[in-house]
């Protein structure tokens, strides 16, 4: 994993950027830590421990790990941390054919556009799971955007249920 260190003011510090993957029941399967000192703007390399035996995420099996990061002072004291939702998996193309995790996939999708009949372009949260809903009760498995990308929040739905995206 990379992260680029931002160190906007130029002070000379010394930093622990130490990244945790955790599976869906919250254990924590892989760690790894980097630590950097000096004043510059970097790109850091934290390698995981053990990447080995995750469960791919996919349309009709949508796992998602948890990624945390934290950044921590030279002391160990916590100064920041985030974390956000991953999925692994492997695609290849041969020839016309996509294959997700060795397997022939068959899109079988939408178009969408982040309209609302009452809200225009802002759309509420009970809309857009509703959309996302509906889509998987059809049997739908992907979602092409048009003209411009979704709502943050929209992709989230779609890594949570299961859709594939295909971004114009």
């Amino acid at each position: 994993m990379k992260l680029t260190v931002d160190n906007r003011n130029n002070v000379s510090t010394t930093k622990t950027l130490q990244v945790s993957l955790l599976d869906r029941d919250g254990k924590q399967i892989a760690t790894g830590t980097q630590t950097y000192s000096g004043t510059a703007k970097a790109e850091k390399t934290v390698t995981l421990n053990s990447l080995s035996n995750l469960h791919p995420w996919s349309a009709e099996d949508p796992y998602l790990y948890t990624v945390v990061v934290s950044q921590k002072d030279e002391n160990g004291a916590e100064e920041m941390a985030f974390s956000t939702k991953y999925g692994f998996r492997n695609i290849k193309q041969n020839g016309n054919l996509i294959y997700i995790n060795n397997k022939r996939v068959y899109f079988k999708g939408v178009n969408t556009q982040d309209t609302h009949p009452e809200y225009g372009r802002a759309i509420d949260m009970e809309t857009m799971l509703r959309d996302v809903e509906m889509m998987k009760q059809a049997n739908v498995n992907t979602v092409r955007t048009s003209h411009y990308p979704r709502q943050p929040k929209m992709y989230a739905m779609f890594d949570a249920y299961g859709l594939y995206t295909m971004d114009e």
